[in-house]
């Protein structure tokens, strides 16, 4: 019977694999988590924008679900290049958590503030 562990392993070298991520294209793992990067910084500006338009509440909210949803559809990708497309938006929708976040503690901060 397989552990936890080396199952997880498993499926990782499967997924090398199945992907052709080996010997001339082993870079593109890390290509992936640098288009999650330029997601994240392009999700910065989009939704800094958005939450000032719409309001934070409802911009996280509807960040989060989309987010949900493109997580579950990443978790199913059929090739790598599906996979590096979604986590593009995964990370530009995360970002939208730190913008509330930090807004939120520093309106909290402001208000805790004496006069």
């Amino acid at each position: 019977m397989l552990s936890k562990h080396c199952f997880s392993c498993v499926f990782a070298v499967m997924l090398f694999y199945q992907w052709d991520l080996v010997c001339d294209r082993n870079v593109l793992p890390e290509a992936s988590q640098m288009v999650f990067n330029f997601g994240v910084m392009f999700g910065a500006i989009l939704f800094g924008f958005l939450s000032d338009k719409f309001g934070r509440k409802k911009t996280f909210i509807s960040a989060l679900v989309i987010q949900a949803v493109i997580g579950c559809v990443t978790a199913a990708s059929p090739n790598f290049y599906v996979f590096t497309a979604l986590r593009f938006l995964v990370g530009a929708l995360e970002q939208v958590r730190a913008i509330c976040q930090s807004s939120a503690a520093a309106a909290a901060c402001g208000r805790a503030r004496p006069s």
